[in-house]
């Protein structure tokens, strides 16, 4: 009988050391050089300056109070069944496991971007630009009155129409920026108008007023060759790589689980 109460007593000795030796060392905050000197490049990174002493004491003593205010919270459960504590955990997983295996864009090799540049050249296209002149009216009825004159180009076109904060020409603008200037009526019909030296075209209208249009010029859309777009392929296989490994990351995970659905 003697053995197993002597083996159970030092047994739960040793249990209760690790105990409390874990206990202490969590107890402990150790404020080194390592801690001062990233307070103060955070400091400098931050104002610009270098933290003078008495600076990085009280960055030290604000550093301190919040470490023991977090080991206390966390000690108390606290930051169980928080929402906005959860998401930020998954967030900064999420962004670590993005890491995982990417190359930085200067050590991906040229052969590896130009292999993903033909694969997906549908992304690399120059959108139709338009470039053209344009005299605004703010109502229909005052456009109509000059149809008659917009029949070919006038002289002196630019002293016609009413004044605006638009340009009277536009070189080379994309359907997007013509949405936005204009409004998207206006982009639409644009993207239907041809080069035409007999005369201008219109009245269009546009979310000030309307217009009479003289297309100087249409660029079709074009593929970019590889080294006009070699940085946009660069980004695009950096995210492209991030999202893979973030993918095989949370595989990983998901093998160590079991999951019930009920």
């Amino acid at each position: 009988m003697r053995e197993p109460l002597v083996w159970f007593v030092l047994i739960a000795a040793i249990l209760f050391g690790a105990d409390q030796y874990l206990n202490k060392q969590n107890d402990q905050i150790i404020v080194d050089s390592a801690v001062r000197q990233r307070l103060a490049t955070l400091w400098e990174t931050q104002t610009g300056n270098a933290a003078k002493p008495k600076e990085i004491d009280s960055l030290v003593q604000s550093w301190l109070k919040e470490e023991i205010m977090f080991r206390e919270a966390m000690r108390l459960g606290l930051e169980r069944d928080d929402t906005i504590v959860r998401r930020r955990l998954i967030q900064k997983l999420s962004f670590l496991s993005e890491e995982v295996g990417v190359n930085t864009n200067a050590e991906t090799t040229q052969d590896v971007l130009s292999s993903y540049y033909y694969a997906h050249q549908d992304r690399y296209v120059t959108e139709t630009r338009y470039s053209f002149f344009q005299i605004f009216f703010s109502s229909m009825e005052k456009a109509e009155q000059h149809l008659g004159i917009f029949s070919t180009i006038p002289e002196k076109w630019q002293l016609l129409g009413e004044s605006s904060l638009l340009n009277q020409s536009y070189k080379e603008i994309t359907y997007a920026v013509a949405r936005r200037d204009f409004g998207s009526e206006f982009a639409r019909t644009l993207q239907t108008l041809v080069v035409d030296d007999e005369g201008w075209q219109g009245p269009i209208k546009s979310s000030y007023g309307y217009h009479f249009v003289l297309i100087a010029e249409v660029k079709p859309e074009q593929q970019l060759p590889f080294d006009k777009a070699r940085a946009r392929v660069a980004l695009d296989y950096a995210d492209q790589q991030k999202s893979s490994s973030q993918a095989d990351y949370y595989d990983s995970l998901l093998e160590k689980y079991e999951v019930i659905y009920e």
